[in-house]
């Protein structure tokens, strides 16, 4: 004869509010399936005890049934608790940087507000100069919405990236959930392992990057859609090339030329598309992308002063040069101006210049 287990005497009052405060750490309320399932991933990553997401569902009411928790699993939730409600002790910086992505600041700011993205700029520069500030917030402003938008969606900074930006892109993954930001995130795995040369992971994170943008739908930015086009080029075997290309230049037609706001005004799929087709020294496309990049676009002043046109000018510089146009080339390249080029990528560029200024021979 089976006995029903024996519900414990658990305190309601403490379970209701342990349930808020891991709301409250988390960033996010638990509604849905998908969230019990990330929550019980964020549990395991802080304090390595299991606890699955069917339990979650049931201890958040998602069942019919009556549910009881066991003792083991409130000690779970309080361990999770104590553990990151620890690590919310900030420094004044770190508070301060805090502060700023709190949701009461964006009231009443549009988000192409030059002036506020100018704050948000020097937010990141201040992080990536103190990298003990960083590493209190990483983790913090992942969780928000607004830290992913404003901080790490604005400034994919590439040096930073070798050197401790990867870790708070682990934690934007974790609570990213668009089409878009997903493969956003991904991208910046894979800019990392090229950056530092390792060709395993950079085909690894191609291969995850594909499968999103092939399997999920939803709107993708056309700087992530160059992103992850970087990533198909730069990887594509010889045999499937002349593939890849044609579903660039069909992606290349979807793009619109005179969107505005949120960085829509300039070609930002075409410029990550040059510099893989640079690396891959298909010189004769690169020709064709910088000119379309250059000539059916309107200019964006931000993106003059950023340097961005120069860069994709140096780009276009190569491929004449490779095409026997060198005249062209020699005289184009005299326009360019590389003490604007902005500061997430300027050292990466001046690479590049410096690249091609050795193959024009110019000294």
């Amino acid at each position: 004869m089976s006995m029903a287990r024996k519900k414990n005497s658990v305190d309601i009052d403490l379970v209701h509010k342990l349930k808020l405060q891991v709301e409250e750490l988390v960033g996010f309320r638990i509604l849905i399936s998908k969230d019990c399932l990330k929550l019980s991933e964020l549990i395991y990553k802080s304090t390595k005890n299991n606890l699955s997401a069917s339990t979650i569902r049931r201890l958040w009411g998602f069942e019919s049934t009556p549910f009881s928790p066991a003792y083991a699993t409130i000690e779970i939730l309080q361990k999770f608790v104590d553990t990151e409600g620890s690590r919310q002790v900030l420094s004044p910086l770190a508070q301060f940087v805090i502060d700023f992505y709190q949701p009461l600041h964006f009231e009443t700011i549009i988000a192409d507000n030059k002036t506020f993205q100018a704050s948000c700029r020097k937010i990141a520069l201040l992080l990536k100069e103190q990298p003990s500030v960083f590493d209190e917030v990483k983790g913090i402003l992942a969780k928000s919405e607004l830290g992913r938008k404003f901080f790490y969606e604005l400034f994919p900074d590439y040096d930073w990236l070798k050197k401790g930006l990867l870790d708070g892109y682990k934690d934007y993954l974790d609570f990213s959930t668009s089409r878009n930001d997903r493969l956003f995130g991904l991208s910046m795995f894979f800019y990392h392992a090229y950056l530092t040369h390792n060709k395993a992971l950079m085909m690894h994170y191609a291969a995850e990057i594909r499968e999103i943008w092939e399997r999920e739908s939803g709107e993708v930015h056309p700087f992530v859609l160059g992103r992850c086009f970087f990533a198909f080029l730069y990887t594509a075997k010889a045999v499937h090339w002349s593939n890849i290309l044609g579903i660039m230049w069909m992606e290349e037609q979807m793009i619109p030329r005179r969107k505005r706001g949120l960085f829509l005004e300039f070609p930002g799929f075409h410029y990550f598309v040059c510099d893989a087709l640079y690396q891959r020294e298909d010189f004769v496309s690169l020709y064709q992308m910088t000119k379309v990049a250059l000539e059916q676009f309107p200019r964006s002043e931000e993106f003059e002063w950023k340097g961005y046109y120069d860069q994709l000018k140096v780009y276009q510089t190569a491929a004449l040069w490779k095409m026997n146009k060198k005249k062209e080339a020699l005289s184009l390249f005299e326009t360019v101006n590389t003490s604007s080029y902005y500061f997430i990528s300027r050292d990466y560029y001046i690479g590049i210049y410096k690249q091609v200024k050795e193959l024009l021979g110019v000294h």
